[in-house]
């Protein structure tokens, strides 16, 4: 793992420091001050300026939205997920839904299953993978799924399912 994980980078949307806070963090720019501090997989900050959230995957900071921005999309139907859908909620109008996912980013994704006929299946893109798998199902009505993207891996990780 290398400094650069850590300093600001738009493009993947990694914070810097001093753009980061929790009460009693100043988030690091090393690893070794990474390890001082005792931050963990999992730890959430907020970007001071924009209001921007980011979640630590143990590696770097991933960027999942803001209160005030989180876009709640429904579907009905097999369709595309966009980079601005952040909750998809979906209730099929007769038969189960295929969403496919965009090519991984650093973003984050909850997908939530409304219906309690049909299931909502979630399809990688090209040769990107869902924990190392294929398409995850959400086959019961109210599971939901949230899934943060790693691009250097290919990979969509879970975080949450229920």
């Amino acid at each position: 793992m290398s400094n650069e994980h850590f300093e600001l980078n738009n493009e993947v949307g990694v914070p810097s420091e001093k753009e980061l806070h929790v009460p009693g963090y100043i988030f690091p720019t090393s690893v070794e001050r990474l390890a001082e501090t005792g931050m963990v997989r999992g730890d959430v900050a907020e970007q001071q300026d924009t209001g921007q959230y980011f979640w630590f995957d143990g590696t770097i900071w991933v960027p999942f939205g803001s209160p005030s921005r989180v876009t709640v999309t429904n579907v009905t139907t097999t369709g595309n997920i966009e980079f601005e859908d952040h909750i998809i909620e979906a209730s099929s109008l007769g038969g189960d839904i295929d969403l496919n996912l965009p090519p991984v980013t650093n973003q984050m994704i909850t997908v939530k299953n409304l219906d309690p006929t049909y299931a909502v299946r979630i399809v990688p893109n090209g040769t990107d993978k869902i924990e190392l798998s294929g398409p995850y199902s959400l086959s019961a009505q109210f599971n939901s799924v949230t899934l943060y993207g790693n691009p250097a891996s290919g990979n969509w990780g879970i975080i949450a399912k229920v």
